[in-house]
């Protein structure tokens, strides 16, 4: 059956750097959703081994997909999102990473949830083995346990995001001058939720890769974690500008440190 090739109400931002050898799988994922009712916004965020003519090459495969390709080059994916922001011209927008696999109904599925009323947000659960395995069918019911309990604060990364475009917009864009640092996902999602309510769903999810072989340099703590969970809603400010940019500023997380490649 070929794409449902409609009315495009959602933009697609896909920002890399230096994904040569992976950003075609994602490409090829993303061509292959049974909704092509989208516009797929790429910015290279300063690259030099050639992923942007990977990236045209595959894209060739599906004329029917509206691509624009953008060249941001400040280092930082923050940046290169906004740049990608500043040309989104739908009423949906959703980031993608360009080492993440996408399942066949993950735009539509994207479009469904967001048409709720009050949805502002929509998380994809990122999964590691088949969506029907048993280890994946647990982290499913684990994520959607965790979303219920703790409303107020982000389950998944920027992978796996999707936005009502005002509802961003008046959160301030993707980049705020109070966070140059990493987990800068879960900070645009802590702004988000003053606008509406986040949406998880169990048949919403994708494949994130694993490559990073040692995320302690760029993420946070265990005791970081507990104390984001068990921080209320109405003081997720002080955990993020307060709290937690101190420790990163200490550690030097800024968000240029994801360029560093241990694998």
């Amino acid at each position: 059956m070929k794409p449902d090739t409609g009315s495009r109400s959602l933009s697609i931002i896909l920002p890399y750097y230096n994904e040569r050898n992976y950003i075609s799988h994602t490409l090829h994922s993303l061509g292959q959703q049974s909704k092509h009712g989208f516009q797929l916004i790429l910015v290279d965020n300063a690259s030099t081994d050639g992923s942007e003519e990977v990236a045209r090459t595959v894209l060739a495969d599906y004329p029917d997909i509206d691509v624009l390709y953008f060249r941001q080059p400040v280092p930082g994916k923050i940046h290169a999102l906004d740049l990608g922001l500043s040309h989104v011209a739908t009423d949906f927008v959703a980031t993608c990473d360009a080492d993440t696999l996408y399942p066949d109904h993950y735009a539509a599925t994207c479009l469904e949830m967001l048409a709720e009323p009050g949805i502002v947000a929509a998380m994809a659960i990122g999964l590691h083995t088949d969506a029907d395995s048993a280890r994946s069918r647990k982290r499913i019911d684990k994520i959607l346990r965790k979303s219920a309990l703790f409303r107020f604060q982000c389950h998944a990364g920027g992978y796996a995001q999707a936005f009502r475009t005002s509802a961003l917009l008046d959160a301030g864009g993707f980049s705020s001058p109070d966070w140059p640092f990493v987990l800068e996902d879960h900070e645009v999602v802590n702004r988000v939720l003053r606008q509406g309510r986040v949406a998880y769903r169990k048949d919403h999810f994708c494949f994130p890769s694993d490559r990073r072989a040692d995320r302690r340099g760029v993420s946070w703590t265990w005791e970081e974690r507990m104390v984001y969970r068990f921080t209320p809603g109405r003081l997720k400010d002080w955990f993020f500008y307060d709290f937690l940019a101190k420790r990163f500023e200490r550690r030097g997380l800024v968000q240029t440190k994801l360029r560093e490649r241990n694998f």
